[in-house]
């Protein structure tokens, strides 16, 4: 692509003459909530009319939403079905057209190749017995995508063993995966040493004796590796509540573990490897049209999660999914709940979580996060814009309130919006609250 070559030269200047990658510090915060705004989704990489039609639209739904980032797998086992042979064309797709709507792109290095893999003839979810050949597969893709990535995460849900990182002894391997991501993280800064590193998504969660979650599986990844710090720029994660998810991201009961708790415990991990000022990221997170959750409250979670995690200095927040899977005849899904994660329906007609995405960025996008308060089952994320005018993200964890919106100094309501964009009368300071968070703007 047209300037690769220039930026792949200075960052080899800049890098390659380095032994050991450098690490580099970041600003843990977005600059503004629309920074944080992510979808993690796969567009239609086929060069055929309908393939062109679904990627088109796709990409159209989310630039009118105000996302400008999506998180794709690139699959080593497409790009290099055979070792040294290479197929891009579909990916070329893909990357060329969400550069035309200014999507930048979290690319996720998955899976693995039978070819390099003794244990498998034809499952790409075991891992490479060389990390150094899939460190390749990260620098081809650095060195071809660069200008066009947000970042590159490496690898989806290493803990989850029994999904994505296969072996024939079984069991997560915290230890080959912090080899897998130094060896990764390596090739790519030697090739373009301005992408982020992501340490790959983990499914926070813990199943006893069968599946360490995400605390677990870090923290044994840096004991296995002390260095480690050194070769990812932010850590992702994936605060699902138990699948299939039905509870809300504030809900300690029943196992659960409130969204906060878990990017506090993953903070605190951070620190005590002394990897504090890395940024954390959520690669995926949603909620699926399944049991108890319709569209109003797969919306409202959606947009309580984001809120929750913006307080928790999250960097990127990536609602999963775009769109939902194949509809049966009678009207159910193909495979339920798995297919029912979408911001939109199969056939394209939005739910009520895209507009919610959409009023999250046209209400609160050019803000900064302030502060997050929550008393009596009431939530507050207050946000500030340049020109001093605060807005208010308000919800309920309760019963439904009036409430009384104590404002700083000087200031008075001016706008009021619903969690899907409609316009909601003011009276007064007195606001109606319920699970559904609402916006209201204040200024001098």
């Amino acid at each position: 692509m047209p300037g690769r070559i220039t930026i792949a030269l200075v960052g080899f200047l800049l890098v390659g003459a380095c032994s050991e990658p450098q690490e580099r510090p970041l600003d843990i915060l977005p600059s503004t909530v629309a920074d944080s705004l992510c979808v993690a989704m796969q567009l239609p990489r086929g060069a055929d009319e309908d393939a062109q039609y679904r990627r088109l639209e796709s990409l159209r739904l989310l630039s009118e939403a105000g996302v400008g980032v999506i998180r794709t797998d690139i699959l080593w086992h497409e790009v290099e079905a055979q070792e040294g042979q290479f197929n891009w064309a579909g990916y070329d797709r893909v990357i060329s057209a969400a550069q035309e709507q200014s999507i930048r792109i979290i690319g996720l290095l998955a899976y693995g190749n039978s070819w390099a893999a003794k244990d498998t003839e034809d499952d790409p979810t075991y891992p490479p017995d060389d990390p150094q050949d899939f460190a390749r597969h990260g620098a081809n893709v650095a060195e071809r995508y660069g200008t066009a990535l947000h970042s590159l995460e490496v690898w989806n849900e290493p803990n989850l063993w029994i999904r994505f990182w296969k072996s024939v002894e079984g069991g997560a391997d915290p230890a080959r995966y912090a080899a897998l991501l130094r060896a990764t993280a390596k090739a790519i800064r030697e090739t373009d040493a301005s992408i982020p590193i992501l340490f790959g998504g983990t499914f926070f969660h813990e199943l006893p004796q069968v599946m360490p979650g995400s605390v677990s599986f870090v923290g044994d990844a840096h004991l296995a590796d002390p260095e480690l710090g050194q070769y990812y720029d932010g850590l992702a994660y994936h605060p699902y509540t138990n699948y299939p998810p039905q509870a809300a991201p504030e809900s300690d009961e029943d196992f659960e573990i409130p969204l906060t708790v878990m990017a506090e415990q993953l903070r605190d991990l951070l620190q005590e490897s002394g990897n504090g000022q890395k940024a954390i990221h959520i690669s995926e997170v949603g909620w699926p049209i399944y049991g108890e959750v319709e569209e109003s409250t797969q919306a409202a979670y959606l947009v309580r999660a984001h809120l929750l995690a913006l307080a928790q200095q999250t960097q990127t927040v990536c609602w999963y999914t775009l769109r939902d899977g194949v509809v049966a005849a009678d009207g159910g899904f193909t495979v339920a709940p798995e297919h029912a994660f979408g911001l939109v329906r199969h056939d394209y007609t939005p739910k009520a979580a895209y507009f919610a995405l959409r009023t999250l960025n046209t209400a609160l996008g050019a803000s900064r996060f302030v502060s997050l308060s929550h008393l009596d089952g009431v939530y507050r994320a207050v946000f500030e814009e340049a020109d001093e005018s605060e807005w208010h993200a308000l919800w309920t964890v309760g019963e439904p309130v009036d409430w009384t919106l104590q404002l700083s100094p000087g200031h008075q309501l001016v706008r009021g919006v619903s969690l899907t964009g409609e316009v909601i009368e003011l009276t007064g300071n007195t606001v109606h609250l319920t699970a559904s968070p609402s916006y209201y703007q204040s200024a001098p």
